[in-house]
């Protein structure tokens, strides 16, 4: 598995509620993100989308 940014990480298992699910979401490609993972984008960009996943907007 490819290093995953911790603060990336921290913010995905609050979003998802636990380490496998986070990491899951974070190594799958999301449409979103133009077919990428969320661990190989800006880390900005990834964090965006899970603030609006938390808020209940649509990914």
């Amino acid at each position: 598995m490819e290093r995953i940014d911790p603060v990336l990480l921290e913010a995905a298992v609050r979003v998802f509620g636990d380490r496998v699910r986070a990491i899951r979401w974070l190594t799958t490609p999301v449409p979103n993100l133009g077919g990428k993972n969320p661990a190989d984008v800006d880390i900005k960009e990834a964090l965006d989308l899970l603030t609006r996943l938390d808020h209940g907007f649509s990914a």
